[in-house]
């Protein structure tokens, strides 16, 4: 739990991290902790579900499917890789698949490191919040790489 202090505000992060032992432990099934990540649809949930759902809690699930009108047919590995490859993210590195989503190590490394260890088979990785941009008067940038470029 980390606390941050604005001029007139303190806001405490009480996030905890998303774990599927703890998960499977609250369902009463350990031995089907993978079945706790629902594969969603991309044409069964509208987009205020699905924020309600897992963004708002920080819940991991598979997206199957791709967005109406989408050009995500172009983004294999080795386009994005073209496009993105030099770019630096953040990445949370586990140190195993028993650790908690959202509480490992974070490092910064190319997007392209990244895309090779994925396909590489590396479970322990996953690329988490990027840091935003901001204007001259203090306003984020909606995106940040390797998504801009």
């Amino acid at each position: 739990m980390s606390k941050e202090k604005s001029a007139a505000h303190t806001f405490e992060n009480q996030y905890s991290g998303f774990s599927l032992r703890e998960a499977s432990s609250k369902k009463g099934n350990k031995s089907a902790k993978l079945d706790l990540i629902p594969t969603i649809d991309v044409d069964d949930i509208d987009p205020k579900s699905f924020y309600d759902r897992f963004v708002a809690e920080r819940r991991p699930c598979l997206l199957k499917g791709k967005l109406k009108d989408s050009k995500f047919d172009l983004w294999t590995n080795e386009y994005m890789q073209k496009k993105a490859g030099e770019k630096k993210v953040n990445i949370e590195c586990r140190a195993s698949d028993k650790d908690s989503f959202g509480r490992g190590k974070s490092e910064s490394m190319t997007f392209a490191a990244f895309l090779t260890r994925l396909e590489d088979g590396d479970g322990s990785l996953y690329m988490t919040t990027q840091d935003l941009a901001t204007d001259d008067e203090g306003r984020p940038d909606v995106m940040s790489a390797p998504v801009t470029q």
